[in-house]
């Protein structure tokens, strides 16, 4: 296998920026939840659940995303530990997606 460092660097941290924006966005948006209804009346009821219902639609869709970043970032950092000395793990500190590293 050739190994492109400069390409899979370009990778890693277009991954690692895109996890690092859906986690700051989904820490953002779950303050919704704890939004309370704003009336009484059976209108503001079914806004407030259908902004409840919105917020758990984003909530799992962000989980769906994030779990396919850190699944991509895994595999990467495998091939960077085994072509390249997990030289781009390190320097772009992605550790924690060492699948070696967590299980320590």
């Amino acid at each position: 296998m050739e190994y492109d460092s400069a390409a899979m660097q370009n990778a890693m941290k277009t991954l690692q920026d895109a996890y690092n924006k859906l986690t700051k966005m989904q820490s953002d948006v779950d303050s919704l939840k704890d939004v309370v209804p704003p009336g009484r009346s059976d209108y503001t009821g079914q806004f407030h659940q259908a902004l409840v219902n919105t917020n758990n639609a984003f909530r799992a869709n962000h989980q769906a995303r994030l779990k396919e970043i850190t699944d991509a970032l895994t595999e990467l950092v495998a091939i960077d530990k085994a072509y390249n000395n997990s030289e781009l793990v390190n320097k772009l500190t992605l550790q924690k997606f060492d699948k070696a590293e967590s299980k320590g």
